[in-house]
């Protein structure tokens, strides 16, 4: 199954991982996640335990084939998935993914590529959900479609019956129905297309189906109809916005098949459905990521996001310019290993005491290899911690250099205290000093041994 969508979106690494654990710790009927570029996991929110049942430090690091059937392993359905999401930047699917426990879903899945600033893929967002009980309907609905085909071939009796049947389902259905002919002009919808769309049979008869697609998607739609004429029976399943008859444009999610070639119904058959809340939901989730990271990349503190093992799942621009690399190179990788001779260090302490009480610590350590003094500002959760780091390394230079001047200004005063003390005992004898003088100048001009003696008393007192 194929999934057609407009120009790809550019997505951002600094989304990267810590960024959807922020935004997605609340959702628990998606299973939202990050895997790299090989297939290995490498984020996983609460909503993914309760769909896939694994636990977080049990799954990260596998390989996406875990989730699959031992048939579509063997297929190698994973990688021909993430081929054509690279093809397309994201792909859509459905089909059979299997629980911790063995059991099988069917799931609705979404692949869509993710490439930092430098244009490298950097790995795949999925988003999965089960729609088990919708695909138990839809295999029910076919069932009886199945079996209103029988009846037709058998007489034109049951087949009158079984159509009468067969509209009357439709009719109450919870998604819209619509048959289009080669031309792409509606035959008929169904009165649950008019509660959608809000447009009426008669009031659609002015318009081309295409009139009312948003100009960004009419390439797209065009493209699908081209490609549904050349894959009779294939169901091909898009996503486009559609002009409501108020004049305000809805999603719709819509799966076409083409069975003109079947005689029995000779049309293009749409069922479609109104997905404007999660379009809705979507964007704001982008939104508010978009938030989160302009406020992380603006503050002039460093900030880093750790999971569990201490590996960088964030980091912002300026925690790269106080350790001189870039933040997409630390991503993934272990604190430790990227600092070694930080083991054992008052930030190794801090960092592992914080991760083990699950509580703030604030500390100050220096690191000689990058001379640098940091103020850290450690706040733990069960995802691992968020750091913010502070350098301040001017503050204390300033620090030092005062201490220096202190502890000079502190000999200097000690130095002055004892001439004083000197000049002070001096004076208390002052006669006694003027008397010695008195008799060095005496002596000065003569070579008597006693005067020498008593120049050398003076000298020594």
């Amino acid at each position: 199954m194929q999934n057609y969508s407009p120009e790809p979106p550019s997505l951002n690494q600094s989304v990267d991982e810590k960024l959807f654990r922020l935004l997605v710790a609340n959702v628990k009927d998606y299973a939202i996640f990050m895997i790299d570029p090989n297939g290995c996991l490498m984020s996983w929110n609460p909503g993914a335990t309760n769909i896939m049942t694994y636990r977080e430090d049990e799954i990260i690091g596998k390989h996406i084939t875990i989730f699959y059937t031992a048939k579509d392993a063997e297929n190698n359905e994973p990688r021909n998935h993430l081929n054509k999401a690279l093809t397309f930047s994201s792909f859509e699917s459905e089909g059979w993914r299997v629980r911790k426990d063995g059991s099988a879903f069917w799931a609705n899945v979404v692949f869509t590529t993710v490439y930092n600033d430098a244009g490298h893929l950097t790995g795949f967002a999925i988003i999965v959900r089960d729609i088990t009980e919708r695909k138990l309907q839809d295999q029910r609905r076919e069932e009886l479609n199945a079996e209103l085909e029988k009846r037709v071939r058998e007489n034109t009796k049951k087949i009158i019956t079984n159509e009468l049947r067969f509209r009357k389902l439709i009719e109450n259905s919870y998604d819209g129905i619509t048959l289009f002919d080669q031309n792409r002009h509606i035959i008929y919808r169904s009165i649950s297309s008019e509660g959608i769309t809000g447009w009426s049979n008669t009031a659609r008869d002015g318009y081309e189906f295409t009139g009312l697609i948003h100009p960004d998607e009419k390439e797209l739609v065009e493209q699908l109809f081209t490609d549904l004429l050349l894959n009779p029976s294939v169901p091909m399943v898009c996503s486009f916005r559609v002009m409501h008859k108020n004049g305000h444009y809805l999603w719709v999610e819509c799966i076409f098949t083409n069975m003109l070639n079947d005689k029995s119904i000779s049309a293009i058959v749409c069922n479609f459905r109104d997905i404007t809340g999660r379009k809705n939901a979507e964007e704001e989730i982008r939104k508010k990521t978009a938030q989160v990271e302009n406020i992380l990349e603006s503050i002039t503190d460093g900030f880093i996001a750790l999971d569990t093992n201490f590996c960088y799942t964030y980091a912002n621009k300026k925690i790269g310019e106080m350790l001189g690399c870039t933040p997409e190179s630390l991503i993934g990788r272990n604190v430790w290993e990227v600092f070694p001779k930080a083991v054992g260090s008052h930030t190794h302490k801090a960092f592992n005491a914080a991760m083990k009480k699950q509580q703030y610590i604030c500390h100050q350590d220096y690191y000689a290899p990058l001379n640098l003094w940091q103020e850290n500002h450690i706040y733990p959760s069960a995802s691992g911690l968020s750091v913010f780091i502070r350098n301040i390394t001017e503050k204390k230079m300033a620090e030092l250099e005062r201490e220096k001047i202190t502890a000079d200004l502190v000999r200097r005063n000690n130095d002055l205290e004892q001439f004083t003390y000197i000049i002070s005992h001096n004076l208390r004898s002052p006669v006694a000093n003027i008397k010695g003088l008195s008799d060095l100048l005496n002596c000065f001009d003569h070579t008597d041994p006693d005067c020498i003696t008593t120049i050398d008393s003076l000298a020594q007192r």
